[in-house]
């Protein structure tokens, strides 16, 4: 073989509805509702895994308030790993932030359907 990538740059899609799929199974994909899903009430306070001392508490169904600001559980995490001297471009917030000493991606991923 000739070594050439042959792997896409970008979708292929055929017609708007193809890509209006594809747009909204990317929405899809994304999003998790980590405050929906784990009962967590506007006010419940999260800690951080690498320093409890450090807060946000849930805003609303999206939200939380970090240093009196409205952001994301990875926009506050990245503020954070980044203060901390790590060089991130990215954060899965609901890796970092914890509700009663376990992160949300592990209450997620260990509750019972």
């Amino acid at each position: 073989m000739g070594g050439k990538d042959i792997t896409p740059k970008e979708d292929i899609l055929e017609t708007q509805q193809d890509k209006q799929a594809l747009d909204n199974a990317k929405k899809k994909k994304s999003r998790v509702d980590y405050f929906g899903i784990l009962s967590l009430q506007p006010g419940t306070v999260l800690t951080f895994l690498k320093d409890s001392s450090i807060t946000c508490e849930v805003a609303n169904e999206r939200q939380v308030k970090f240093r009196d600001e409205l952001t994301s559980l990875s926009g506050s995490a990245l503020i954070i790993i980044k203060e901390m001297g790590y060089d991130w471009q990215q954060i899965h917030g609901a890796g970092y932030w914890c509700y009663k000493g376990k992160t949300l991606a592990d209450l997620y991923n260990e509750r019972d359907f």
